[in-house]
């Protein structure tokens, strides 16, 4: 392997270590989640600087895909959820749910492959670790009952 493999494997679990964490903590302790789930997406500038120095350190151009789409997703997220506050999961908007959903699953999908021919033990990892946090992702949109008043 060579560094920049290394430095995209790294990163590829680290990202996802950080989606499992939020995704737990939104199924689990939503307080917790809309406190400090801003943070993820300002994570999202390392991103910028993780594919500059991948391509500084001669990495393919796979090498910086992944964190430059990781980075635009996190700025699209910031945009409508932290900035403008948009709605958009509970009330759909078509354009917003396209784009964060779209830059979401490239972000993956973009580092997943990739890892096919880097570390086969790497590429089962991420794929472990991303049915994970898709299915906390998608339990924790799954609507709840409302509790009864007094009972929160």
């Amino acid at each position: 392997m060579t560094f920049a493999d290394v430095v995209f494997v790294a990163y590829a679990v680290l990202l996802q270590g950080l989606m499992l964490a939020n995704f737990g903590v939104r199924l689990w302790r939503p307080e917790l989640e809309r406190r400090y789930g801003p943070a993820l997406y300002a994570f999202g500038m390392t991103g910028v600087v993780v594919a500059v120095a991948l391509t500084g350190a001669g990495g393919a151009w796979f090498h910086s895909l992944g964190p430059l789409l990781y980075a635009a997703w996190s700025g699209w997220g910031y945009w409508v959820d932290v900035r403008k506050r948009v709605q958009w999961r509970t009330n759909p908007r078509s354009l917003v749910f396209l784009a964060y959903v779209g830059l979401f699953m490239a972000w993956q999908f973009a580092f997943w492959i990739p890892l096919w021919t880097i570390s086969m033990a790497a590429w089962i990892a991420y794929a472990v670790m991303y049915a994970c946090s898709t299915g906390l992702n998608l339990a924790s949109h799954r609507r709840r009952p409302a509790a009864p008043a007094g009972e929160e």
